[in-house]
């Protein structure tokens, strides 16, 4: 995963989401940094997040894009320098 914040400048950092768990009405996303290595960031999904977050997966060009990462592994992939 990249990650990037207007309040980093042109930084990005590297990490992994390593666990999802609810917390009360919270839904806490777990994510490592491997660049800067050690950093745990979480982040707090709200219950009136669930219903966007639903509507912006179920859109066709997004499904397409997730069943693709699953099943066809590009061996020299390409992603964007910024985004």
């Amino acid at each position: 995963m990249r990650m990037r914040s207007t309040g980093l400048g042109k930084s990005e950092m590297k990490g992994n989401l390593v666990d999802i768990k609810p917390l009360e009405d919270l839904l806490i996303m777990y994510i490592e940094t491997t660049e800067p290595e050690g950093w745990k960031l979480r982040a707090a999904v709200q219950p009136k997040d669930i219903p966007v977050m639903i509507k912006m997966l179920l859109k066709s060009d997004i499904i397409s894009h997730l069943v693709k990462s699953i099943f066809i592994r590009k061996k020299n992939s390409k992603e964007p320098k910024e985004f």
